[in-house]
């Protein structure tokens, strides 16, 4: 019973900064669901559009790259370095090979909207929000793979500790973006967009030097067979 109750307290240990990392990270989307609605019922609209779009490649994104997180975490678990390294480093691969052509898609989806009879005003919105939106999905892939790693050898309060400074910035450059703050230009609804888009390449960069040189992971050398 000792022994159930330790592997208990591991997996609650594990699991409960991923749990809250989520339910952070979805905060970010529901501030930005209230900017739009500033803009009009037509930038709402076409927000939950992209957002649909947005959403179902983000899943099969992460969906795919998980994968990353159960090969890191057997190597670690072996005490495999070199599986680790192979693992994550085969992760960036995959998620170029991926992020590309979801990039290309997301480019060109403002034409299907077209041909689905969409209200023409609503049409013109989303194709700005979605051509702002390829910016960050290529930072963005590298970003979750990076999380997977982390994960994968258990440091899985780093990645919330990542998220927490995420979504501040998030709110804040699609705030001022959107409605041209402190000098900004006034981008409306591709603010939203561009905003996270910056904040995935910050993050991208924040995760890098983590696991470049933080104590516990740049043993693994995590960029070698890239």
């Amino acid at each position: 019973s000792q022994s159930i109750f330790s592997e208990v307290k591991q997996s609650i240990g594990l699991s409960l900064p991923l749990i809250v990392t989520f339910l952070v990270q979805s905060s970010s989307s529901f501030v930005g669901t209230i900017m739009l609605a500033h803009l009009g019922t037509n930038a709402l609209a076409a927000g939950a559009i992209v957002g649909g779009i947005y959403m179902t490649i983000v899943v099969f994104l992460f969906g795919l790259l998980a994968a990353v997180s159960v090969l890191v975490s057997q190597s670690y678990g072996a005490k495999d370095h070199e599986g680790v390294s192979f693992a994550a480093s085969q992760g960036f691969i995959v998620s170029l090979m991926v992020t590309v052509p979801m990039a290309i898609a997301i480019w060109f989806s403002p034409l299907v909207l077209k041909w689905t009879g969409q209200n023409p005003a609503i049409v013109s919105l989303s194709a700005y929000y979605l051509h702002a939106l390829v910016f960050g999905i290529i930072p963005l892939g590298f970003a979750v793979v990076m999380e997977q790693f982390l994960i994968g050898i258990g440091k899985t309060k780093l990645v919330l500790f990542v998220s927490l400074m995420e979504v501040p910035m998030e709110i804040f450059f699609c705030y001022v973006l959107i409605f041209g703050k402190f000098g900004f230009p006034r981008l409306g609804i591709a603010g939203l967009a561009y905003g996270f888009a910056i904040v995935f390449i910050i993050v991208t960069v924040i995760l890098w030097a983590i696991t470049h040189y933080g104590n516990h992971c740049r043993q693994y050398h995590i960029f070698s067979h890239v």
